[in-house]
């Protein structure tokens, strides 16, 4: 089912690859504008009192912090092998799994954790971009 994409033109394949990739920054937006509203009514519920807003920015950062680190290593191995599509798939899985633990959090810390794993995932935007880069000639 999916070598069926051989018989396509490298400009076919370049637009279903634009395409593959504006989908999934959409919804990597869409999980942003879900989870910075509700995130610190999630952490209040978790037990989080009003006076510490520690855990918020901590929470909020956590995935950035991991997203920045991951990419340094990724573009490492992005330099090395150009295999994007297996390197994209990999990386969504802790992208999934983040985002299970954090449906199920039953703690603040457990809630940080999954949003640190969640930023390792982050790191297919850059599979995304190198794959932009490569496939233009300017």
């Amino acid at each position: 089912m999916f070598n069926q994409t051989s018989h396509l033109s490298l400009k076919q394949k370049r637009r279903w690859s634009y395409l593959v990739i504006h989908i999934f920054m959409f919804f990597s937006g869409v999980e942003y504008s879900l989870i910075f509203p509700s995130l610190w009514e999630y952490l209040q519920h978790l037990g989080v009192p009003e006076d510490n807003p520690v855990w918020l920015g901590a929470t909020l950062s956590a995935m950035t912090f991991t997203d920045i680190l991951s990419g340094l290593a990724i573009g490492t191995v992005l330099d090395s092998s150009h295999n994007n599509r297996h390197l994209a798939l990999l990386l969504n899985c802790p992208q999934i799994l983040g985002s299970i633990l954090y449906l199920c959090s039953i703690s603040p810390l457990m809630l940080l954790i999954s949003r640190l794993i969640s930023g390792l995932g982050k790191g297919t935007t850059i599979v995304f971009l190198s794959d932009i880069c490569r496939s233009t000639n300017n």
